[in-house]
């Protein structure tokens, strides 16, 4: 599931609109805008003024008859998620519950300048949505109460999603007390030997400065989740700071069992830096090893249908960065997403571009799922092809397909450089497999067309409409290599299904 109905219906509307012309470069007509977002042309024509005149880094255009999405070249897409984020009502209200000052609702609309009516519809909103993971609205004062792993991890996934930028930035913090924060995380990172990479300095901060805001208002981790004994707290006058930072801010002695419940994420070994933390783990979780024989088996499938397997090491990482992504979830829960829903649009691109690929990983995920009972949910198999082939850059080379080649033809009247230049593009582009032969009208190539699956031209010719032909020009353009690949991986998976059947 995902936050996103915690928007209002217009903000909904625009964020679906601006989603759909970032996806489609080229641009939508009216009418295909109107079907995707169920509205009026009034409506519709409506929402792109209000977007226009709210955005500074997007503009929606129109040219040719099609609606364009133009964005600064600085500017992030994250940034159009944060904007909303930001602006929306009801998640003002859903990050004032983390800090838990207002006792009554009339509080709560008085400090963020609403009505008591209209704050009253979107705490209910929230009480709704939030009722479906098991997180309940509690009144005087208002909080959220429920499974603090869950709580804790959904107001990261907001802070992460608000603040986009590299920089780390705590509400209600002064620099220094930041600063103090930040640096008692890389502290304890040296402590222990971890990586100082950024996303794990970023997420031990953020997961820190919300902890410490539960612990603050009386809600506490469950202590015997918190029993990893293979880490170790820093000292030194970085962790001085830090205790009076917490003191000043929080009112909190920062003394161990503290500082073992803000850190929660380690300490309950839902996160793994390195592989002798997760060999640790294994022999002190019983519910990690469990996971890890899991991922193991998935891990060991996937080999199964690689060409060129994964090594030993890379088999690890991989187990570990699925631990990570999962173990944090109950197996039977639900993969909670705000607004950005990146995962999913990151597998369905490479689903219409590697279509069987994607597919034969997708089903060993679902195979798994089933066969354990474990993270069955769609958004949970979405996510473990998401970390699958973002982890194996080279998926798409490793992964067995056809033993047919598909027989190209490249026609041209080109220069025999730039004619061989394209070749090259082509096979260094195109994932598949296939093979290029480059031909010229003296060879007479035009009268044995059907021996090959697919043919590419730049010249504008007359072909039987039987022939699988695609107009490509002398540059490889993006919009080619998208063509291209497409009919690749159709006509690969055509073998692939006829070389079974036989």
């Amino acid at each position: 599931m995902n936050l996103r109905s915690l928007l209002s219906k217009s903000m909904l509307r625009h964020l679906r609109l601006l989603e759909l012309l970032y996806e489609n470069h080229y641009g939508l007509p009216t009418e295909t805008l109107m079907k995707e977002l169920k509205c009026s042309l009034p409506v519709l024509l409506n929402d792109i003024r209000l977007i226009n005149a709210e955005q500074d880094i997007a503009q929606i255009d129109k040219y040719k008859g099609l609606y364009q999405l133009k964005i600064h070249k600085s500017a992030p897409i994250r940034r159009l998620y944060a904007e909303f984020l930001h602006r929306s009502s009801e998640f003002q209200i859903f990050e004032a519950l983390l800090y838990e000052h207002h006792d009554n609702i009339t509080e709560l609309a008085g400090a963020l300048y609403l009505s008591v009516s209209n704050t009253q519809r979107y705490l209910k909103k929230i009480q709704v949505l939030l009722k479906e993971i098991g997180i309940e609205l509690k009144h005087r004062p208002l909080r959220l109460e429920g499974k603090e792993r869950s709580i804790r991890q959904l107001y990261y996934r907001y802070f992460s999603e608000k603040n986009y930028q590299i920089e780390i930035k705590l509400p209600g913090l002064t620099k220094n007390q930041q600063d103090s924060l930040v640096d008692y995380v890389k502290a304890f990172l040296v402590k222990n030997n971890f990586p100082q990479k950024h996303i794990f300095v970023h997420r031990l901060v953020y997961n820190l400065y919300i902890s410490l805001w539960r612990m603050k208002n009386q809600h506490y981790f469950p202590s015997i989740q918190l029993q990893n004994k293979f880490l170790e707290l820093p000292t030194g006058t970085k962790v001085i700071r830090c205790q009076h930072t917490v003191m000043q801010t929080f009112a909190i002695s920062y003394e161990e069992n503290w500082c073992k419940d803000s850190l929660w994420l380690l300490y309950s070994d839902s996160l793994i830096f390195s592989l002798e933390q997760l060999d640790f783990v294994r022999k002190n979780n019983v519910r990690a090893e469990a996971h890890f024989a899991i991922h193991q088996q998935l891990v060991y499938q996937l080999n199964a249908i690689f060409t060129r397997p994964l090594t030993q090491a890379e088999q690890l990482r991989l187990i570990c960065t699925l631990q990570n992504f999962s173990f944090l979830y109950a197996t039977a829960g639900t993969c909670v997403n705000i607004l950005r829903l990146d995962k999913k649009d990151f597998v369905l691109q490479m689903s219409k571009i590697y279509p069987l690929g994607i597919a034969k990983i997708k089903q060993l995920v679902i195979e798994i799922t089933k066969e354990h009972n474990f993270y069955f949910e769609k958004d949970f198999i979405i996510a473990y092809v998401y970390w699958l082939i973002t982890f194996i850059p080279n998926w798409m080379e490793r992964i067995t397909l056809s033993y047919q080649k598909v027989k190209i033809l490249l026609l041209s009247s080109l220069s025999p450089t730039l004619e061989n230049y394209l070749a090259v593009q082509i096979t260094q582009k195109i994932y598949g497999n296939f093979e290029i032969l480059q031909g010229n009208y003296e060879k007479n190539f035009m009268n044995e067309l059907e021996q090959y699956d697919l043919i590419l031209t730049t010249d504008d010719l007359a072909f039987s409409d039987e022939l699988p032909v695609l107009h490509i020009d002398s540059y490889l353009s993006a919009q080619h290599i998208l063509l291209i690949q497409e009919k690749v991986s159709e006509l690969t998976e055509k073998m692939f299904v006829d070389e079974i059947a036989s």
